[in-house]
């Protein structure tokens, strides 16, 4: 999804560049200004179908291709026992592979996810501030079939500061100011996600939303 957002980003760039050089752009000839041809006069429905369709195509390539051939492999699952957990436990759990093809594993791993959404309607934006993960010890190559690895994973002890700043190095007034922040912040959105990564890139997860107090 990394690579998607950067793709997608360089694709609005050049479409905003280009319809500001073809309505207002400048040129010179031997270090003259003079006046540019008219592109978007000429051109302006090409232009516009034409990054239609390359936005199209970025979208099959990034988004619409995986998930087809992560259908097709098989699905992934996982249980927890329970879904409130205080700083400082072991979340356990068992993760559920249905494979419908052979796979050799990349990589398996199960992550804390911390996420705040501030702002609202156009200005509304989610971040993820927080990160980790442990290593889910799966064998080398699965067959078609079911399977069952367990994992575990520890919460840090101060997860839930994570994301703020701590001021209690100025006494009252941090500790005041420590309050306010708890107070006024936006509340996280913890969540656990399991993934599995083959050898060819495909990837197979699913997460779910858990509350840490």
């Amino acid at each position: 999804m990394n690579v998607f957002k950067i793709a997608s980003s360089l694709f609005l760039i050049i479409l905003f560049s280009t319809l500001v050089f073809a309505a207002t752009g400048s040129c010179t000839v031997n270090g003259q200004p003079v006046e540019c041809p008219q592109i978007w006069n000429d051109y302006g429905v090409v232009i516009v179908i034409g990054f239609f369709i390359i936005g199209i195509l970025l979208i099959i390539f990034f988004v619409i291709v995986p998930i087809l051939k992560a259908r097709a492999i098989g699905s992934l699952t996982f249980s927890m026992p329970k879904l409130t957990y205080t700083q400082g436990e072991i979340i356990t759990g068992t993760m559920n592979l249905v494979l419908k093809k052979p796979i050799e594993v990349s990589l398996a791993t199960v992550e804390i996810r911390g996420e705040r959404t501030t702002g609202h309607g156009k200005n509304q934006r989610t971040d993820m501030f927080y990160q980790t993960d442990a290593k889910i010890i799966t064998p080398p190559t699965y067959s078609i079939g079911n399977y069952q690895e367990q994992f575990s994973i520890q919460i840090p002890s101060d997860i839930l500061s994570k994301g703020k700043v701590d001021a209690s190095a100025l006494g009252v007034i941090g500790d005041a100011f420590n309050m306010i922040q708890t107070m006024s912040a936006p509340r996280p959105r913890w969540y656990v996600l399991v993934g599995v990564t083959t050898k060819e890139n495909i990837n197979l997860t699913e997460e779910i939303e858990i509350q840490i107090n």
